[in-house]
């Protein structure tokens, strides 16, 4: 396999696509395939290579379907879901924090303060305690 750098094509530009480089960008390559149901084996492995060999036919236009509609949309269209629901779930909970802190109104906080403090001054002066 050829490691040499490659010139940078325009972007849309695909210059002789082979098939590794779709199998590889399909994520395919190195895995074992899906079965198909009620096949055996070696029906898998003849589907296979019958695929396989289709890839050199395949045209510019087919070659970005299945790259960049197939794969690469998908996988950015879950990503960018996945964030918005993120994001959506984080905002809920801060909606609801910030619901439950600022519940009760100034007025009834104050008002609730003033009877508890009362409460504890009587029984601290039970207690026998001064501090005025």
């Amino acid at each position: 396999m050829n490691h040499a750098p490659q010139k940078a094509q325009p972007f849309g530009c695909i210059v002789a696509v082979s098939p590794d480089v779709v199998l590889r960008d399909l994520g395919v390559q190195g895995k074992k395939a899906v079965h198909a149901p009620g096949l055996g084996e070696d029906a898998d492995v003849d589907l296979d290579a019958k695929a396989y060999a289709q890839y050199p036919k395949l045209t510019e236009a087919e070659v970005k379907a299945l790259v960049v509609d197939d794969k690469w949309l998908l996988a950015l269209d879950t990503a960018i879901h996945g964030e918005m629901d993120r994001i959506s779930q984080a905002l809920t909970l801060r909606v609801k924090e910030l619901a439950e802190r600022y519940e009760a109104p100034v007025p009834q906080m104050v008002s609730r303060v003033a009877e508890l403090e009362a409460k504890v001054n009587c029984h601290l002066e039970k207690m026998g305690f001064s501090w005025k």
